[in-house]
């Protein structure tokens, strides 16, 4: 068992992850900031659609246009941005995850590209296939789950515990 004291690594290993990864991992972190603007934009578009004396072809239109444009920035906007052939070359190339008690470390093709510092980050979350590590307010650190074997997971969720991150 992994001891939180000592800097032998929960994780090291080598993986890619492709750009289907990377726009699901956008959006999910998108609709987890978000949730409050997707409740609000619900609540104006019923009262815009079922308010007595609302009903006109005007707010269906504004409904419409509001609901497009969340969705365009949760699901375009992470489209485009992997859709750069220098952005898929990148992706494509492998990388390699250290992960221990104290820091988060990240090699892209042998080339140091990233240290985080878990007292650094504000907070982390497990939804589905990704770990979230909110690095601001605005931007999300994904780790596939898939690369975590269930104890290295189980001890990674330790270290987020004792760093109060989850």
């Amino acid at each position: 068992m992994h001891s939180l004291q000592d800097d032998t690594p929960i994780l090291d290993t080598v993986f890619t992850m492709t750009p289907r990864e990377i726009v699901r991992a956008s959006m999910q972190g998108f609709f987890r900031r978000a949730w409050w603007l997707l409740v609000i934009l619900a609540l104006a578009s019923g009262m815009l659609l079922f308010l007595p004396g609302t009903k006109s072809r005007g707010n269906v239109a504004i409904v419409v246009v509001m609901w497009a444009v969340v969705l365009a920035s949760a699901v375009l906007r992470p489209m485009y941005s992997v859709s750069s052939p220098k952005t898929k070359a990148l992706l494509a190339k492998p990388t390699r995850m250290l992960i221990d008690s104290n820091a988060l470390t990240v090699y892209v093709d042998g080339e140091l590209r990233s240290i985080l510092k878990f007292a650094e980050i504000l907070r982390a979350v497990r939804v589905r296939e990704f770990w979230l590590l909110a690095i601001t307010r605005n931007m999300n650190y994904a780790i596939p789950r898939r690369i975590l074997k269930p104890e290295q997971e189980a001890a990674f969720e330790r270290v987020l515990k004792s760093h109060r991150l989850i």
